[in-house]
């Protein structure tokens, strides 16, 4: 049951990261003055550009951070489930926070007066981010 619990809390994990990301996306693409899209249709070359652009930056930073989540918790001794599910878990989602913050950095959500809601999604993602790996660290007592 525990297990159980714990994959679908990544899962949640994993579905803010991309929403967290996904706004700073959309604040990024506003402050560039387009504010309608088509997924799976033609849009501007900046939004193709930029969606492009994430999705590279993201089949590289997503492995890379499912092995740094892996070694650390190899280093703090943590056993080979702990390490698949930390991985698993943390991996995509650390990638998604990581680019959200670039695209932060860029100016998005700074430009469109938005901060206040871009750190509110933030905040969320991170507590349940601690949450999830301080649950996945505890020993079952039960």
């Amino acid at each position: 049951m525990r297990i159980t619990m714990l994959i679908v809390a990544s899962f949640v994990l994993f579905i803010l990261a991309a929403k967290t990301h996904g706004r700073e996306l959309r604040l990024e693409r506003e402050a560039a003055g387009i504010s309608h899209v088509v997924f799976g249709g033609q849009n501007p070359p900046f939004v193709e550009a930029l969606w492009k652009a994430e999705r590279v930056r993201f089949a590289i930073a997503a492995p890379l951070c499912a092995l740094i989540v892996g070694v650390g918790l190899w280093l703090l001794g943590a056993g080979l489930s702990r390490i698949a599910l930390g991985a698993l878990a943390f991996g995509p989602a650390a990638a998604f926070l990581l680019l959200g913050v670039a695209s932060f950095v860029r100016g998005g959500a700074m430009l469109r007066g938005q901060v206040t809601g871009s750190l509110a999604w933030w905040t969320i993602l991170l507590c349940t981010g601690g949450l999830l790996g301080w649950a996945g660290w505890m020993r079952e007592t039960a």
